[in-house]
């Protein structure tokens, strides 16, 4: 069964690269400063608890493309929400004493600096429009900080490693983090056992999952690329699905948004590392 679902999600990916450039999201003005209304509302968003809300609101007009992933990954939504639990877990189990954040706290402090970076180019008299590569530079000084920059599961971003500062580039995608999370990719395309570890790429969360809940609702349709799932108590982001995830224009296989089985394995997965890891603590939702 785990064979058959791990060639479903790859088939379709050729042809779906050809339509990746044009399905881009179109370009901001190139000199035009963020506003800071919209910094000081990302930055309300976040200090409220709605991560998720706070990137978004910074992608309304910044327009990256960095900025929808790292929505997913806060949100522990899809394929790179389920990259994130798997590669923090990776993370502390050989980070020690000094992994010693929870999950939620540690994706806060990403967001932080995130907005910090934008708002501190615009202090520097630049627009603030940081591109992709300036985004996941202020990502990786977050775990720099903390003593664990070559455990940053972010560090498989840094192929393009010509293209960030010195001391981010061959140090990131050589580093034991990329190693980790090939190995994970790997394990998954040739080890057909149900070993739980193989249904890693499968615990992101869906917002079908939502969908009969009275609690959220799920914005977008059948046609939309994005799906974003609102916890209407809060008002925070709950999950941010993109049916078409990408890395530099390139389409990788995204999850099935169907619901999560109690009784399954990637139920059990996702369940024990939001525990292990302290993820999604701050939400009313029941799903991690």
């Amino acid at each position: 069964m785990i064979r058959q679902t791990k060639w479903s999600l790859l088939s379709g990916v050729s042809s779906l690269a050809l339509r990746a450039a044009a399905q881009q999201p179109p370009k901001p003005a190139p000199d035009t400063p963020v506003s800071r209304d919209c910094v000081e509302l990302a930055q309300h968003k976040l200090n409220q608890g709605d991560r998720g809300g706070a990137y978004l609101e910074l992608h309304r007009e910044m327009g990256n493309e960095q900025l929808l992933i790292q929505t997913q990954i806060t949100t522990y939504s899809g394929i790179w929400g389920a990259g994130a639990l798997t590669g923090n877990h990776l993370a502390k189990q050989e980070g020690g004493t000094r992994y010693d954040t929870p999950l939620d706290q540690f994706s806060h402090d990403i967001a932080q600096a995130t907005i910090d970076a934008v708002r501190s180019d615009l202090d520097a008299g630049g627009n603030g429009r940081l591109d992709d590569n300036q985004l996941q530079t202020a990502d990786r000084k977050v775990w720099k900080d903390k003593g664990m920059p070559e455990l940053f599961p972010g560090n498989v971003q840094f192929a393009d490693f010509w293209n960030h500062p010195k001391g981010d580039r061959l140090d990131a995608i050589c580093s034991r983090s990329t190693w980790n999370m090939l190995g994970v990719g790997m394990r998954w395309l040739f080890n057909p056992s149900s070993d739980e570890r193989n249904y890693g790429y499968l615990i992101g969360k869906r917002p079908a999952e939502f969908a009969n809940d009275p609690r959220f609702e799920v914005i977008g349709g059948e046609k939309d690329r994005f799906l974003t799932v609102v916890n209407k108590e809060t008002g925070f982001v709950e999950c941010f699905f993109d049916r078409q995830p990408r890395v530099a224009s390139l389409p990788i296989p995204q999850i099935p948004d169907e619901p999560i089985l109690a009784d399954s394995q990637e139920y059990a997965r996702r369940q024990r590392l939001c525990s292990e890891l302290g993820a999604n603590g701050q939400s009313s939702s029941t799903f991690c």
